[in-house]
């Protein structure tokens, strides 16, 4: 559901800028190519970094692909709290539908505002379902055995890399 959520938010987030397009402000062009730019690889990169991450972590039971998850995804959460909260910077000025831009947008045009109110408020659920579902998981991962467990994991996961790159170069020999 997450990662829905954000496919909404990214795409409402570049239909804000869309109608950013049509007004008077300055910024605008390149902000609607870093909407794009976040649509075009938040969304694949969300897909691998995180989604698969938890999906493989869960259907393997390995504590290893939860760490990557939690990396991964608190990078997401802070992605998405940074969104909702949209100081605006030069290039970047209408990039983000977060509550700073929306405020700025209620001065240029009522109807740009209450768009990127919306985009906000998506934002803001997002972020606030995000950093719920990250804390859910932790509690799941932390009854599975956590971090002891993720130790031993890459204990074991070295000790096959040794014993593999040590095999191979007896073979090499031969």
């Amino acid at each position: 559901m997450a990662w829905y959520g954000l496919v909404i938010c990214l795409w409402w987030n570049w239909f804000c800028t869309c109608v950013m397009l049509g007004q008077d402000v300055n910024q605008k062009v390149p902000s609607w190519f870093l909407a794009i730019l976040y649509l075009v690889c938040g969304i694949p990169g969300s897909w691998w970094l995180w989604y698969k991450r938890l999906y493989h972590g869960a259907k393997a039971d390995s504590a290893f692909g939860f760490v990557w998850f939690f990396l991964w995804f608190a990078l997401h959460c802070g992605f998405c709290i940074w969104a909702a909260i949209a100081v605006p910077f030069s290039a970047e000025r209408w990039s983000f539908a977060g509550f700073v831009t929306a405020m700025e947008a209620l001065d240029v045009c009522n109807f740009c505002g209450i768009i990127y109110l919306i985009g906000a408020g998506l934002w803001s659920a997002e972020a606030a379902f995000c950093c719920w579902i990250l804390v859910d998981v932790f509690l799941y991962f932390r009854g599975k055995g956590g971090i002891s467990q993720a130790k031993e994991q890459a204990k074991q996961e070295a000790a096959l890399a040794a014993l593999r790159a040590g095999t191979g170069s007896a073979v090499s020999r031969v």
